[in-house]
């Protein structure tokens, strides 16, 4: 995915002591992508540590990536643990949320979060 964000529509929106929040429009993916001009990325940054906290894709508007489906709105965040001196930065929620129809009749609409925990180094 971050080979899909244009680099060129960087936008700081929020930067603190080391942090910043950033946007990001996306390119689209392969030939024939019409959903990438609807979507756009947050990142999360933690300055110090050069470390993304947290990446987000969400719908800017509402959209239509197939014949008969209509998306009203998705967002996905991934967040991430920072790095200290024994661990790197892990994975530790992933949300998704989505609302739509699907040929007028069956809604889309779903939910789900899954925390990452009991992290364990893996052995050789």
């Amino acid at each position: 995915l971050t080979d899909q964000l244009d680099l060129t529509t960087l936008e700081i929106v929020q930067q603190t002591e080391g942090r910043a929040i950033c946007h990001f429009r996306l390119k689209p993916g392969e030939a024939g992508d019409a959903t990438a001009k609807y979507l756009r990325a947050t990142i999360g940054l933690h300055q110090p540590t050069k470390t993304i906290e947290s990446f987000t894709i969400f719908s800017a508007e509402p959209f239509a990536p197939t014949l008969g489906v209509r998306i009203a709105s998705m967002k996905t965040t991934l967040t991430y643990s920072l790095p200290d001196k024994d661990r790197p930065s892990l994975l530790q929620r992933s949300s998704t949320q989505l609302r739509g129809r699907a040929f007028y009749l069956k809604s889309l609409d779903a939910d789900m979060t899954v925390t990452f925990t009991h992290f364990e180094k893996a052995h050789r």
